[in-house]
């Protein structure tokens, strides 16, 4: 049985909007509480989240119709207790303007909004575990169009088989799941569509989703000859994510293409392929 940290580790960060946050403890009679209901999240941190939750991997369970596109109607999101019940400023319920605010600032970029004969709808970018999202838009990544990967892709005029300057695929774990990945051969996508993969470190200026800046383990991904194998899919989403689903129907991206393994904060190198 699959344990939440290992769908953690292997490069799923499953439900990484709902990580578990540690329980206040009990106030003292006469306290105040914390504004916000969940530790310390504000309402609109429980909004982003509750939203990344139901879009990424709770339609079904909430009773929601999805589309293959990821697009849900937001109106049907807003009415789910999990959403309806958060608190904003006055105590009034999310709305239209609200989520709208959240998406619009979102640093990674997670979501998006269209409206379709007056209907507003609403999906997740990436992140999905639902099975039937298959259309999300996403550009696929050949050994031919690897320029796209690069910040300004008008000017970049590259050989085949050759990544823009500056642009490294990598994955972030933990220590943990690190050990994991070394034992079981491989980046496993879980129970996630795809294996979340970024352009960059976090903070570089053309890296804003795919990987956390809190990632403890930082792991080298060589693209170019997954690519070149032929039966692993690559492709990025529109808010700069690389995803892959893995090899053919195992899901997993084998050991042999992380080139080396660093240290999240110091860089150091803490392992390094011996396949050449």
């Amino acid at each position: 049985m699959t344990t939440e940290l290992e769908a953690g580790v292997n490069g799923l960060n499953l439900e990484e909007e709902n990580k578990q946050t540690p329980q206040p403890s009990r106030p003292q009679k006469g306290a105040k509480q914390q504004r916000g209901g969940r530790g310390n999240e504000s309402p609109t941190t429980q909004l982003s989240k509750a939203l990344s939750y139901i879009l990424r991997h709770g339609t079904l369970k909430e009773g929601l119709k999805v589309r293959t596109d990821g697009y849900v109607p937001l109106d049907d999101v807003l009415a789910r207790p999990k959403v309806a019940k958060i608190k904003l400023e006055r105590g009034k319920t999310p709305s239209l303007e609200d989520v709208r605010q959240i998406v619009d600032s979102n640093d990674k970029k997670r979501f998006e909004m269209i409206q379709k004969d007056d209907i507003w709808l609403i999906r997740a970018l990436q992140g999905h575990s639902i099975a039937n999202v298959t259309e999300l838009d996403h550009v696929p990544i050949t050994l031919d169009n690897l320029h796209i990967l690069a910040e300004e892709k008008e000017d970049v005029t590259l050989a085949k088989d050759t990544l823009p300057t500056g642009v490294e695929i990598l994955h972030g774990t933990n220590k943990e799941a690190w050990e994991k990945i070394l034992s079981s051969g491989g980046l496993n996508r879980m129970k996630r569509n795809h294996i979340h993969l970024a352009k960059g470190r976090p903070g570089s200026s053309n890296v804003i989703s795919g990987m956390r800046s809190s990632s403890q383990v930082i792991l080298h991904i060589d693209i170019v000859a997954a690519l070149r194998q032929g039966d692993i899919p690559f492709s990025m989403a529109s808010n700069g994510a690389v995803l892959t689903s893995g090899q053919g129907d195992t899901g997993i991206l084998p050991l042999k293409f992380i080139t080396k393994a660093e240290e999240g904060k110091s860089g150091k190198l803490i392992w390094q392929n011996a396949i050449e």
